[in-house]
């Protein structure tokens, strides 16, 4: 048996200029991070039959990789021809369909627990990418690579994307004290109300390179990820709040099914308690909506949240990226 812990993110900066079809005709640049918690894998081996034993939000039992209803884990099943007699749990630490990034964390997780089954190292650049080919074909390269890199690398990362897709990444040059008074400021709201990511992708990447308006919306949230970038690195932790509303009012231009009326309301509310700005983690449409709250307003802010009875998540940044935490060989 062996157990995978892979971290979730979320996304800081320039989020949607990692779907193919952007990238591919402007390039990408965009901040993200992974947060401590996480999906985690177990693999184990049945040594007295040749089933699949799946275990997720429902349990499969079959003989056939054909036939398994789990479209990622299918498709990384169909690349390793050879696997048999297999034992597969996924335990989530949040709710699926909540803007967290968990489909790009369980293949990363997934493919490096059955390659560390056949005793093969892989590197994080190769974890990231192969992940990556996963959800492009299942999505029909309506998908970014943003998930994947961060459960792959962990931390806080930028990501620089050419127009061919070749990737890099760096670190965030931000401070110890600075990452620990920008995380204190960070707060995260379940608005429950789950989505689709890939349906909103869909939807997404289609409109990015048809309209004028939604292209020229699109390179300034790009801009907004550099802006990010830059006012983190210079420690002025501050200021990143006025960008996530800039954000806010761009990304919401794209299309209707980023947002709706009951969400706007919340963040209208959240602004007038406290916060300087926010955004859907993810893809958008609900799940988590990240706040950001300047130090002296945390009081009025919490009170509200309390008065409204919204629950807020108990995180904080997770430093590294996809590991082996259990291997019983």
């Amino acid at each position: 048996m062996l157990i995978v812990r892979v971290p979730l993110r979320i996304s800081l900066g320039g989020g949607g200029t990692d779907l193919f079809n952007w990238y591919s005709k402007h390039g990408s640049f965009l901040i993200t991070a992974t947060i401590n918690k996480f999906i985690y894998i177990t693999l184990s081996q049945r040594s007295l039959d040749k089933d699949f034993w799946l275990s997720y939000s429902v349990i499969e039992n079959l003989k056939n990789v054909k036939k398994i209803k789990h479209s990622i884990i299918k498709k990384i099943f169909l690349k390793y021809p050879k696997l048999n007699n297999l034992e597969v749990h996924t335990i989530s630490e949040v709710p699926a369909n909540s803007g967290l990034g968990s489909s790009g964390s369980l293949s990363v997780g997934l493919i490096q627990a059955l390659n560390s089954l056949s005793k093969k190292k892989v590197s994080s650049k190769v974890l990231s990418e192969k992940s990556v080919d996963i959800e492009m074909s299942l999505n029909k390269r309506n998908a970014g690579k943003q998930d994947q890199y961060a459960a792959a690398y962990g931390g806080l990362i930028k990501l620089k994307i050419d127009k061919k897709g070749f990737t890099k990444v760096e670190k965030l040059k931000i401070s110890k004290n600075k990452i620990k008074q920008f995380q204190n400021n960070i707060f995260l709201i379940y608005i429950k109300n789950r989505r689709y990511a890939s349906q909103i992708l869909t939807k997404q990447s289609k409109l990015i390179n048809k309209k004028k308006t939604t292209i020229e919306i699109m390179k300034k949230i790009q801009l907004l990820g550099k802006k990010s970038c830059n006012i983190l690195e210079k420690g002025k932790i501050d200021d990143y709040g006025h960008i996530l509303d800039e954000h806010w009012n761009y990304k919401k231009k794209i299309g209707k099914f980023m947002t709706n009326e009951e969400i706007e309301k919340l963040y209208l509310n959240l602004k007038k308690n406290g916060s300087t700005g926010g955004k859907i983690i993810g893809a958008g449409g609900g799940g988590f909506l990240m706040s950001y709250v300047p130090k002296k307003n945390h009081k009025k802010f919490l009170s509200y949240l309390d008065k409204k009875k919204l629950n807020i998540l108990d995180w904080k940044f997770h430093f590294n990226g996809s590991k082996i935490i259990f291997n019983d060989e």
